[in-house]
């Protein structure tokens, strides 16, 4: 018995008066481009969401980064990174670098680390879209999004940042997930070892 799957866009991320402008906090003469919609990907594990992303991926114009996982740990702490003048380069490419699964994406620290001298980002968010501008560059493509199921815990923080994010949340079935994981080759076997 299922209930199937179905995609429910978060509400906390509605903001239609976003469009693709400069920001308004950046730096004077520093110009930082802004999607004016940002898919972030959530869900549970063993959900179809791999699947999904894969299908927004084909677009042409946009990526879809799988799992960078590093807005989980930065971002409900990113006045860290935000110093009077803007941004702690050193310290935000140093955290952003040391979550392995951001590394995956192949970006060179020293074309991050360029890009962000250049274009001087006020705070975090400026530095994150700078980031994921990079990666949409690295791919051939103009627009960006982010799959990361574990962002589900992180939806407050990530919002507040970001108002031209969409969360695009996959809701399967739990029994469903249970017996995707039990057909795994690794973990339990059982529900009672689980």
């Amino acid at each position: 018995m299922s209930c199937g799957r179905h995609i429910r866009a978060s509400a906390s991320f509605e903001n239609p008066g976003v469009e693709r402008h400069l920001l308004a906090d950046s730096t004077p003469g520093t110009v930082i481009p802004v999607q004016s919609v940002v898919p972030i990907f959530v869900s549970s594990g063993r959900s179809g969401l791999t699947l999904l992303r894969m299908i927004f991926d084909s677009h042409p114009e946009l990526t879809v980064a799988h799992e960078p996982r590093f807005l989980a740990t930065m971002a409900p702490n990113h006045t860290r990174y935000e110093r009077d003048g803007g941004l702690g380069i050193d310290r935000f490419l140093g955290d952003l670098y040391a979550v392995s699964n951001f590394r995956r994406l192949g970006l060179p620290r020293e074309e991050v680390r360029s890009a962000l001298e250049d274009q001087r980002p006020a705070g975090f968010a400026d530095a994150v879209r700078i980031v994921f501008g990079l990666y949409a560059q690295s791919q051939g493509k103009a627009l960006y999004g982010d799959k990361t199921p574990l962002y589900i815990s992180f939806m407050e923080p990530i919002a507040g940042l970001f108002p031209e994010g969409r969360l695009l949340q996959l809701v399967r079935d739990g029994c469903d997930v249970v017996l995707a994981y039990l057909e795994r080759d690794k973990g339990p076997a059982t529900v009672a070892e689980g």
